[in-house]
Order: structure tokens, then sequence, then C-alpha cells
């Protein structure tokens, strides 16, 4: 599921009213969405090429050696709260977080940021959710409970079905899936031009597509949960030194969470 920003809204800076609840109305349904243009190329193609700079490969170009291997190929980059990734830009967009406000309450918090990376000739990831229902009881019950986290994808470079789009199952947040082969949810691709940002409920599950291509795929990700939830399960947390923090606003240091933003040193 997909929507595209109008001209208005992106110079206003504001989502129509008609529009964001569209939009909230998708995700409930579908467990996940698309804004195809949240950010411009340009911007986008400006992060990647500072992120890129960033990397240390092995000699051969198979492995990043300043990341962690979670898959073939396929490497958590830890990223630290400073220029260019502490802009608001990415962690406190105004159409993110009126989204999150209707999707997650009022007191939502960004738990961590980081970034995934498929190097050529990555596999296909195994299919998974990025958190499991909160009652393991009651999992036919996940359909009427609203989202307590979403994750955010933000590729650096454009996504085709060469270089592996994520794919994410429909509804598959309503009812805990049985049978991982997922026939019983539509499966959709997450691919586009840079300047597309998807999110997607925590109880969705998702696969990263394999990489063909010749080139790196990188995807910065972020995670917004409600104030209450503490991830336990995806334990990752993000540096920020003290002064960086002092220098935000309050509202700002209000979003982030101080368990999973720690202090370097």
């Amino acid at each position: 599921m997909q929507i595209k920003l109008t001209k208005k809204e992106i110079e206003a800076r504001e989502w129509d009213y008609e529009m964001v609840e569209r939009a909230c109305e998708l995700f409930r349904v579908h467990g996940f969405l698309s804004i195809t243009n949240l950010f411009s190329p340009e911007y986008i193609e400006g992060l990647y090429a500072h992120y890129f700079s960033q990397l240390s490969f092995s000699e051969d170009g198979s492995e990043i050696l300043n990341a962690t291997r979670v898959g073939d190929r396929r490497y958590h980059v830890p990223l630290e709260f400073k220029e260019p990734f502490d802009a608001p830009e990415i962690y406190a967009n105004p159409f993110l977080l009126k989204l999150f406000d209707r999707l997650l309450g009022s007191s939502f918090r960004l738990s961590s940021m980081g970034s995934i990376t498929a190097l050529p000739g990555a596999a296909e990831q195994h299919i998974h959710d990025d958190h499991m229902p909160l009652f393991e009881e009651l999992r036919a019950l996940g359909g009427v409970m609203p989202p307590f986290g979403i994750t955010v994808g933000i590729p650096l470079v454009d996504v085709d079905l060469v270089n592996g789009p994520t794919a994410v199952w429909s509804g598959s947040h309503l009812m805990y899936p049985t049978d991982l082969k997922m026939a019983s949810y539509c499966k959709f691709l997450l691919q586009g031009a840079v300047g597309a940002c998807h999110f997607w409920d925590y109880r969705v599950f998702h696969a990263g597509g394999a990489n063909l291509s010749s080139e790196p795929r990188p995807l910065l990700y972020l995670t917004y949960l409600r104030n209450w939830f503490k991830d336990s399960v995806n334990p990752d947390a993000m540096k920020i030194s003290k002064e960086a923090f002092e220098a935000l606003s309050p509202e700002v240091q209000e979003l982030i969470d101080p368990v999973r933003f720690r202090f370097p040193g």
C-alpha cells in the first residue's frame, strides 16, 4: 500500500486531514504503508554518500568490517547520533510523527536507529516479524489490538527486483501466522526510487530480498514504540554524546528513549 504527498502538503509540511486519516486506515488494515516521496532524492543521495564513506570493507568486498553480520552477506551497521543522521528530518519527520501520534498514542518514543546493508550476492532473508504478539496465549486476538511498535525503513538507493526489495505480507499482524509459507496472505514488495519511506507494524511478517545486483543495498531503519513497551527482542542501542543530547530541544529529548540511547564512554 502506498500514498504520495501532494505538492501542497510538502510545502506546508503538514498532512491534509483526509489524507492522514486514509493513511492511518490503510496502515491498520494492511500493517504497512509506503510514502513514495517523503524525502527529496538529493537529500537521500547525500545521506548515502556519507554512509558509504564510513564503511570499511574486506579486501574482496564480501564483508563489512565495522559492522555485525546478521545474515548471508547482510550486515547491521551501527549509527551514531551525529551529522547527518541527527537531522530532525529523519527521526522527527512531521509527517511520520503525525501518523504515529494516531497509531501509537501521543507518548510514543524513538527507540532505535541503525542500518541494514545487503551486499551483492546476499540471499533472501528468512520470514520474520520484529516482535511476537504481546500475549502469546491470545494470538488469535491480535487483530483487535492496536500497534505497540512501528519500524521505519528508508532505502538509501533505488530499490528494484534486482537488488532485493523487502517483502511484506499484508494483514499478517492481525492473525499470527501458523504457516510461515504465508499462503493465506498477499505479498507486497517495497520497491521504488530514493525518497520513499516504508513503515510496518512490529507484528507484520516481512523479509529482505536477495541482492542480485553488483552494488550494496543499504536501508536506514528507525523504531518507534509506545512509551510503556520495552523491546527486549531487538536490543540494539544508539550512541549519542551528552553534548549532542543536551543541545536538543526539550520536545526532542522527550521523544528519545533514554534506555536505548546511551552515552559513549
